[in-house]
């Protein structure tokens, strides 16, 4: 990969002919946003100890470019405003940037929820459809690219106007964020999107952060070796782990009850089984399962069709159909990760026919959610006479549990670490955050940890010692030890069914360390999602009030704008009055249980027993007990993967779960 591209692949005018050695970074571009009131780095390359003169307005730089012919020039800061262009010339070449705002630039990071697309999501037709009004919002998309050493390059297709194309293709939390800010406060801003899914923290963070601390980061730091590997051994290691796992889907398809119990067929007796919704994933019914499971439901044809194509999506991850007890399709693992196909399966003539038909999905999963993939593709059955949406209520039924065969093994790439590289420690700060150090932003904004779930305990530190170290990139890289970059993320939301009773949940540590993290540090602020999840889908589709609590606290605490309570009760103390706890909270103003008795507390004694605790809310204190236990000394709220919790302030805001211990 080169260290610039060419100008004239951005769209850029050239004066010179095409073999041009003035070349650019991809950060630099038409449409883009510069960042106002920080002084303004322009970087590329050019002929070894050639003059380069970088001019906006009546402001100017020149530099001699090193030996190595890479250059960087710094121009003063400016205040807001545009469009303006931009001019870089060395000898008879010339560069011109047309159309540059002078605003404020976002670094938009993090894992699959921060990637996921504005088409993608609730609403996301609607302000598609309305990106072209948003004249003063550029989007900047990071390709997906990894690196064992930190780069200076920047890989990417460069700045776009926001359009009908662009903006559906976006991160639908960044775009929500960045349209806000720029609604409220009149100023251009320019998102860079940076984000990978199925990525931990680790990967996000620079190699010295964790070499600072081996004893603690050990597993980290030895988890290099496996992601190391060279070619011959990682292509061994994969196809090793493949093996295993197919031969697994093999044994499923064999010992799955549903063909020989006629859950294919019409005759079916399904009024029994239980009902879930289709497109949609099974989790929210059927927790944590991998597996094959049955999916049910009859349709009528008004005429007798001449066969159809039947379009049914993403299904996560393999699949069988049947219509009225006929085979029509199958995707299976020897085709490739079952999630990426897009099925279309041909039915025959003579398998439909005028009035009842039924049709059968005996669905696999094998890892994670699973279902189909609910990405507003169509789910129908075409006709040659008409279209029968298949959306809505299914039958289900389970006819293979791995876990009574041992579980799947994991598909090859995700059983090996080298199989994905990209989750290596430090691979996707080196590549996708380091190449931004020298740019001027605003401030960042996060959503991950999903992928970091079950390490808690390790996310306590390994998180905000991230942050800190984005921090100190961006000061030594802009020779500004003064400089503190604004961060602001997302705390996990609820995901998985609820539980009955009080227990221990992975997702509820992690949302704890995010929590101690948001406290422990300045410049931060943490958008409270415990209200906005979806039981089924670790992606939930509802993201414009992610983007909407994000932007409150970049607009009060960064913009210093007045808008009343910016984020949901957080805990401040915690005592004993009267044989019952305490707990007082900040932005608390309108305290209150919504709908119903406040629910999601549970307290516990020296034996560490967790037992559910009634409350009542008076001012900003909530007071809980237990009959079941006499000598308090923790408290939980909201301490599972899908809390059952109601406790708001009175700008709706939910409170964020949490645990604390009594002195």
């Amino acid at each position: 990969m080169k260290n610039w591209i060419i100008g004239a692949g951005l769209g850029l005018a050239l004066t010179a002919t095409a073999a041009a050695d003035l070349e650019l970074s991809p950060l630099f571009g038409n449409h883009m946003v510069l960042q106002r009131e920080q002084p303004i780095a322009v970087w590329g390359s050019a002929d070894a100890g050639s003059s380069v003169s970088v001019s906006i307005g009546e402001a100017s730089a020149e530099v001699v470019t090193d030996k190595n012919g890479n250059w960087i020039a710094t121009l003063p800061a400016m205040n807001a405003g545009g469009p303006v262009e931009v001019r870089i010339a060395s000898g008879d070449e010339t560069v011109t940037l047309k159309n540059v705002l002078l605003g404020d630039v976002w670094v938009c990071s993090g894992q699959s929820n921060m990637f996921w697309r504005l088409e993608q999501t609730d609403r996301g037709e609607e302000f598609v459809a309305s990106a072209e009004d948003e004249e003063s919002l550029r989007l900047f998309q990071m390709q997906k690219v990894w690196s064992r050493t930190p780069e200076t390059k920047v890989d990417s297709i460069g700045w776009r106007k926001a359009s009908e194309e662009t903006a559906g293709r976006f991160s639908a939390v960044g775009y929500h964020f960045g349209r806000i800010l720029q609604h409220e406060t009149g100023v251009p801003i320019g998102l860079i999107q940076s984000a990978w899914g199925g990525t931990p923290a680790e990967a996000w963070t620079p190699i010295e952060t964790l070499e600072a601390a081996p004893e603690f980061y050990r597993a980290r730091l030895d988890s290099l070796a496996e992601y190391d590997l060279s070619d011959e051994e990682a292509e061994a290691a994969i196809a090793e782990a493949q093996a295993k796992h197919a031969s697994f889907i093999e044994l499923a398809w064999r010992e799955d009850i549903g063909e020989d119990s006629g859950w294919a067929t019409p005759e079916c007796d399904d009024q029994s089984w239980p009902e879930v919704e289709i497109p949609g994933y099974i989790d929210g019914v059927l927790g944590s399962f991998n597996g094959i499971v049955w999916l049910r439901r009859e349709f009528d044809l008004s005429a007798e069709p001449d066969g159809g194509d039947l379009l049914l999506g993403r299904i996560d991850d393999y699949d069988t159909v049947y219509i009225n007890g006929h085979r029509v399709g199958k995707t299976d693992v020897d085709q490739g990760d079952g999630r990426r196909i897009v099925r279309k399966y041909d039915v025959p003539s003579g398998v439909l026919h005028k009035g009842t038909n039924s049709i059968a999905i005996a669905l696999m999963d094998v890892r994670s959610s699973g279902g189909v993939t609910p990405d507003g593709r169509p789910f129908e059955l075409q006709t040659d006479g008409e279209t029968i949406d298949l959306g809505g209520m299914w039958k289900y039924k389970v006819g293979f549990n791995d876990r009574d065969y041992g579980s799947f093994p994991l598909p090859g790439d995700y059983a090996v670490p080298v199989g994905r590289v990209f989750r290596r420690p430090a691979a996707l700060y080196n590549a996708m955050i380091h190449p931004l150090t020298r740019s001027g932003v605003k401030g960042a904004i996060w959503y991950q940890g999903e992928s970091n779930s079950g390490r808690g305990d390790e996310y306590r530190r390994l998180f905000p010692e991230m942050i800190m170290a984005w921090r100190d990139a961006w000061k030594d890289a802009r020779g500004d030890p003064g400089y503190e970059l604004p961060f602001y993320f997302v705390q996990l939301p609820n995901y998985r069914p609820a539980v009955d009773e009080p227990g221990e949940s992975s997702w509820a540590e992690l949302r704890e360390a995010q929590r101690l993290a948001d406290a422990g540090l300045s410049q931060t602020g943490m958008a409270i999602t415990i209200d906005l999840g979806d039981p089924g889908d670790i992606h939930p589709t509802n993201k414009l009030p992610v983007g909407e609590r994000l932007a409150k606290l970049a607009l009060a605490d960064t913009y210093g704008v007045e808008q009343g309570q910016v984020t949901g009760p957080h805990p401040r103390s915690i005592s004993v009055r009267g044989g019952r706890v305490e707990i007082r909270f900040d932005h608390a103003e309108g305290l209150h249980a919504k709908h119903g008795p406040l629910r999601g507390f549970a307290i516990a004694g020296p034996d560490g027993t967790f037992h559910w605790a009634e409350g009542s809310v008076r001012g900003n204190s909530v007071f809980v007990s237990s009959p079941e236990v006499g000598e308090p000394t923790r408290v939980r709220y909201g301490w599972a993967d899908n809390p059952g919790c109601n406790l708001y302030n009175q700008d709706g805001l939910p409170a964020t779960p949490f645990e604390m211990t009594l002195e």
